[in-house]
């Protein structure tokens, strides 16, 4: 089962992480006039920047940029969101053209800030997860690669204890409760 979020082993993974929403805006711009690159920011909100070409023969290539993110379900600002990543990406990026795209996706959080990955003890025993990945899926999904296939084959990975999908979020308990608390209200309006 391929999901963000696991839909196995009842509300476990659930309660472990926090879900977030995250804004994405794609700006034409001429080709060569920005060297590739991979940017992000610390503020509150952050922001994330990202390049790539739309074809071989096109004369842009799309400054993608991100961020604005939000608890998912507690805003209902979208279009400022969009504006506000737009105002951002001007100021800093002048050469920019049109808005030519604009998304928006789900991010889960782990509440102990470690993506999980490898085999989770409350599933069946050929069933592996890999969530959590905090926006960086890319990232998880190399480490995964390395993981997965040995805990597949029984052998041990140096990794695998770290980005265990059982431990307990012992880092953080307070959010750990907290996130419980409010995936257990949002299911009981249903």
């Amino acid at each position: 089962v391929a999901t963000n979020s696991p839909i196995n082993a009842g509300l476990v993974m659930h309660a472990k992480q926090m879900q977030w929403r995250t804004y994405v805006v794609g700006f034409l711009y001429p080709k060569g006039a920005f060297e590739p690159c991979l940017v992000w920011d610390n503020l509150d909100s952050y922001h994330y920047v990202r390049m790539t070409k739309l074809n071989h023969n096109a004369t842009h290539d799309v400054l993608i940029v991100g961020g604005e993110d939000h608890e998912t379900g507690r805003a209902h600002d979208m279009d400022q969101r969009y504006s506000s990543l737009e105002n951002w990406t001007r100021e800093r990026f002048p050469f920019v053209e049109e808005v030519s795209f604009r998304w928006s996706g789900q991010v889960c959080e782990p509440v102990d800030g470690v993506a999980f990955i490898g085999r989770n003890r409350q599933d069946h025993p050929n069933m592996f997860v890999v969530t959590g990945d905090s926006g960086m899926g890319m990232t998880h999904a190399t480490i995964a690669s390395m993981i997965i296939p040995e805990l597949i084959q029984n052998r041990e990975h140096p990794w695998a204890s770290l980005y265990d999908p059982s431990r307990a979020p012992v880092h953080n308990k307070t959010e750990f409760l907290k996130e419980g608390v409010k995936l257990s209200a949002q299911y009981g309006k249903y």
